[in-house]
């Protein structure tokens, strides 16, 4: 112990231990705490995130809808090219709910779109349109006489089912995931 003592009092040790356990605290601390401007500028990007986001979701679901709305539109007899617009469609609107669940997750949305406006949305994706899809590429593949296997299954949307679960309230969860997440 005196050795170590002895080694720490020299001159030019003293002065190194010190810049570098200063250089370190200093390190540590300026990762943990932002100035005004830079907890502003966090605070933009999160908000054009989620706006970037809320626009590509808007893109992709109308897409989806005008494949949907021409399926039922359609008077003559439905063809393969049919159901893999409505199928691909869908899948690039889901996949974008998954994108967004994801950066709710990561904190890379604001809370407040998070919240107001992205949970509610994986919600209903989840009780409502996921589900429909499914049926409606069932009920498309009987007419056209194909086989489809397609389900909706929690491994395939486990990061929506993981987003609604931590930031959905019990009023908005859907009876089924109130059931298996709180009770």
């Amino acid at each position: 112990m005196e050795e170590l003592l002895a080694f720490i009092a020299k001159p030019a040790v003293l002065p190194a231990i010190t810049f570098v356990v200063g250089g370190v605290f200093g390190f540590i601390a300026t990762r943990f705490t932002m100035t005004a401007s830079e907890r502003s500028a966090h605070k933009q990007r999160l908000y054009e995130n989620s706006n970037a986001h809320k626009r590509e979701k808007e893109k992709r679901y109308l897409e989806y809808v005008d494949a949907l709305r021409a399926y039922c539109a359609k008077t003559a007899p439905i063809s393969l090219a049919d159901f893999q617009s409505v199928a691909t469609t869908g899948e690039l609107y889901f996949s974008e709910l998954k994108i967004i669940a994801s950066a709710v997750m990561d904190g890379r949305i604001d809370t407040a779109s998070a919240r107001d406006t992205f949970i509610p949305n994986l919600v209903e994706a989840l009780e409502k349109n996921i589900p429909q899809h499914y049926d409606t590429l069932h009920k498309m593949a009987v007419r056209i006489g194909v086989p489809y296997e397609g389900k909706f299954r929690r491994l395939s949307y486990e990061t929506l089912f993981k987003a609604v679960e931590k930031y959905a309230s019990n009023a908005v969860l859907p009876p089924l995931l109130a059931a298996e997440t709180h009770g």
